[in-house]
């Protein structure tokens, strides 16, 4: 831009304050928001891609059908890796991977630090080799070279001593296996899948699963030697993506030399999946449920900007009887368009630059509270990271061109002859069309972001609030060391404000279940069975109720060592009575107590019906300890009696516990994100419309203030005056409405379609969203027109 130019585009954004305020004030704050949400988006797609070899990294899962139920897992064999490391040229290299933990992992460097980790893995020596996680001190070529070894992250280091100089110091694994620290590795970055703060090598797993079962005598890595699913999650680095073929082909001929069944083989389908999809294409976490999630709030961002550059343009061709003058005299003076053009696209640039530097500096203000809000990781310097600036640059000129299009082009059409005798406003109706249809976009948009986060919110309140079939209120969950569990457990269940006590196999809606399959005896059918471990008392406290009940209901203690089946299991294996229970608990290996009503578990049973067996636990059991506290319990101090037993009984384990509710929550994180999403995109977006309304309405009504001055001096009132202007601007809010309306309807019943149980979309969402946008509209607009209709008549009519 040129110094004349720079300096004409700020007098003119100095001489009309109040219009520059709005469009740089609602570009910005556009901008700012929309920044803030294509950085996450950008970070979701950006996943693992930080490594060295991403784009020739492949994890190996597989599916099978059992009878209706296709099942998927990623497990593997110990042997897969290696065999088709040996047979398949252009497997350059492998890694396995176990984290299957039945229980919590507490590692200890001292007394005074003891902490649970779930981000443990053990892997083969090549982890540091495929995958690119630089050390900052250690060899990665020899850190898990042998058993007893292991390499943290730095705030791993740092949380246990203090400092990230930490090489042959000792940590302690559930206070009987002591490794010793080999390297010390830069935290993971927050868009990485594999994000272990604590690796040990595989070779250590069989003293690991001693550590758990003293009585296991095999070591899987050694007996595990045949091709076919297992226990090991299985990378492999490939030469190049051409060979996926070849590597698929060979799993089949690995397992027909390893004398597996030809039914398994056909049964089985082995897939390669490259590490930057594992993020979103296949997590069904709800941290990491929907790719189209991501599209939608990608499309609803650069909405948001689109909004706010029409503001721009209409307010500015809608002044344009103001500039008409001075291009007409620049034009007889000889200016030529493309002069013009340069300057009022100086103009633009100036505004957009002006919005991205304020915008930018708002995103990085709202940044802590944003994500804080959406439950965001997302690492500061990422904001900083190509990946986020360079298309932010493209933004920001895609914003230059459209913004300064459109008014430029305008401004410099006119005619100086017609403008200097006075008759461009005759010619101006097209313009007003215009804007008119900017208006009713603008609002078509923020009314459907008003219908879609009512129908997000009731959707994520439908699910938090339906019926479980059990209960979740008031109940904690912890795990307490084998050795103080039962003196544990006896000391809390003697406390003020513990109404009851008991225990599970795993945590609910927190940890994963086991899966077992059977064939029916009664009707055949093969059945995929869900299975876990509870006593008398945890089914007592969740209130389960039964369909089939035990023949004697209370002598609980004759349940231990039995079964009882959900109502989906019972149908499922054709059990209708007792006596067809027992014949089926004859298969299973354990006789049947009863049968329950279904109730929620998991995330899996949330989505679809799942069989469920559980096996009565006798007294003894040690696992996940559940407390139901009383309603009138004083929590803090009810919390901190627990705290110092647990302390007492368990001194090797951290106090650690869950609300069995709060967990139960957590799984509608993604649904969560979006209503809040759409709840900051609602009302930025009627912020935004209202803003340039508002711009429209002062400009309009200073345009039209003789002719009110005139009107109220022939005996308009206030009131007429006051409808006079409302109405105008009026009529594209309501024709916005009905454009809305059934746009929204279709978008979010596609978008409910995802959910096995929804709610239906109600007339009255769209009823109170187009009344509230009403509402706003017109305190908007009354704002100028009160305004304008108080003002001496006098004043308006004198002034030429």
């Amino acid at each position: 831009m040129q110094y004349t130019q720079l300096k004409f585009a700020l007098r003119n954004l100095w001489r009309n304050k109040f219009y520059s305020v709005i469009n740089i004030g609602g570009l910005a704050v556009g901008i700012a928001v929309s920044m803030l949400i294509l950085v996450f988006v950008a970070h979701e797609l950006s996943f693992d891609r930080f490594h060295k070899n991403a784009s020739t990294i492949y994890r190996v899962k597989v599916s099978f059908k059992f009878g209706d139920q296709e099942v998927q897992g990623t497990g593997m064999s110990a042997y897969m890796g290696p065999a088709l490391k040996e047979s398949t040229a252009g497997v350059k290299d492998y890694v396995r991977m176990y984290t299957s933990f039945n229980e919590k992992l507490a590692f200890k460097s001292d007394a005074d630090h003891i902490f649970y980790e779930k981000r443990f893995v053990l892997a083969d020596p090549s982890y540091f080799k495929v995958f690119s996680f630089p050390f900052l001190q250690g060899d990665p070529r020899t850190a898990l070279d042998q058993p007893g070894k292991i390499v943290v992250s730095e705030s791993i280091a740092k949380k246990y001593f203090g400092d990230s100089d930490v090489l042959g110091r000792t940590m302690t694994l559930n206070s009987g296996l002591d490794f010793v620290i080999s390297g010390v590795i830069k935290d993971a970055p927050s868009n990485a899948s594999l994000a272990y703060d604590i690796v040990a090598p595989l070779q250590s797993l069989f003293a690991f699963q001693r550590l758990l079962n003293p009585e296991l005598k095999d070591d899987l890595l050694k007996v595990d030697n045949v091709v076919r699913p297992g226990s090991f999650q299985t990378y492999l680095h490939l030469a190049n993506t051409s060979i996926q073929a070849s590597v698929l082909n060979n799993i089949t001929k690995l397992m027909r030399r390893g004398k597996i069944s030809e039914s398994e083989i056909k049964t089985h389908k082995f897939m390669l999946s490259a590490l930057t999809d594992l993020h979103l294409g296949e997590s069904s976490s709800a941290e990491a449920r929907g790719i189209n999630n991501l599209y939608i709030f990608a499309g609803v961002a650069l909405l948001i900007i689109l909004l706010a550059l029409l503001n721009y343009m209409s307010l500015t061709t809608a002044r344009a009887n103001e500039r008409a003058r001075e291009v007409g005299v620049r034009k007889a003076l000889g200016a030529f368009r493309g002069e013009l053009i340069g300057q009022f696209y100086g103009e633009s640039v100036l505004i957009t630059c002006l919005s991205f530097l304020l915008g930018f500096g708002l995103a990085f203000f709202l940044r802590p509270i944003f994500f804080d809000r959406l439950d965001l990781q997302i690492d500061a310097a990422f904001m900083l990271s190509p990946i986020v600036i360079l298309p932010m640059l493209g933004l920001m000129l895609a914003c230059i061109v459209l913004a300064g299009a459109y008014p430029s082009l305008v401004l410099s059409a006119f005619r100086p002859v017609e403008v200097l005798k006075g008759r461009f406003l005759k010619s101006s109706k097209g313009g007003i069309q215009i804007r008119q249809s900017i208006t009713v976009f603008q609002f078509v948009a923020s009314i459907v972001l008003v219908i879609a986060a009512v129908v997000a919110q009731q959707q994520l309140s439908y699910l938090q609030s339906r019926k479980l079939g059990m209960n979740k209120e008031q109940i904690m969950m912890m795990t307490p060391s084998s050795e103080g569990f039962h003196a544990f457990r006896n000391a809390v269940s003697q406390l003020n404000g513990i109404e009851k006590t008991g225990s599970a196999s795993m945590a609910l809606f927190k940890d994963y279940n086991s899966i077992f399959f059977v064939t029916s005896p009664i009707n055949k059918k093969e059945v995929s069975l869900h299975s876990f471990g509870v006593d008398a008392d945890l089914v007592d406290m969740l209130g389960l109720t039964w369909k089939i009940p035990p023949a004697d209901l209370k002598n609980t203690a004759g349940w231990e060592g039995k079964m009882v089946l959900n109502a989906t299991a019972a149908q499922d294996l054709g059990v209708k009575s007792l006596t067809q229970a027992n014949e089926v608990g004859s298969l299973l290996g354990q006789a049947l107590v009863g049968v329950l009503n279904d109730f929620y578990f998991s995330e899996m049973s949330l989505n679809q019906k799942a069989p469920l067996a559980m096996s009565i636990v006798d007294k003894d059991f040690k696992g996940t300890l559940y407390l139901q506290l009383s309603k009138t319990a004083n929590v803090q101090a009810t919390m901190a009696a627990i705290g110092k037993q647990f302390k007492k009984h368990c001194p090797d384990k951290p106090f650690e516990y869950f609300f069995l509710d709060e967990s139960y929550d957590t799984l509608f994180k993604a649904e969560d994100r979006m209503a809040k999403l759409f709840g900051i995109f609602t009302g930025l977006a009627i912020f935004i419309s209202c803003l340039g309304l508002f711009g429209l309405a002062a400009y309009a009504t200073a345009r039209r203030a003789k002719e009110i001055g005139i009107r109220k001096v022939l005996g308009a009132t206030v009131g007429n005056v006051m409808s006079l202007l409302s109405t105008e601007f009026l009529r594209p809010v309501l024709l916005a409405i009905l454009i809305a309306s059934p746009i929204a309807w279709y978008l979010m019943n596609q978008w409910l379609k995802k959910f096995t149980y929804r709610i239906e979309v109600e007339w009255w969402i769209f009823a109170a969203a187009g009344l509230s946008v009403i509402v706003l509209a017109l305190l908007t607009v009354s704002i100028q027109s009160l305004r304008t209709a108080l003002a001496n008549p006098v004043t308006a009519i004198k002034n030429e």
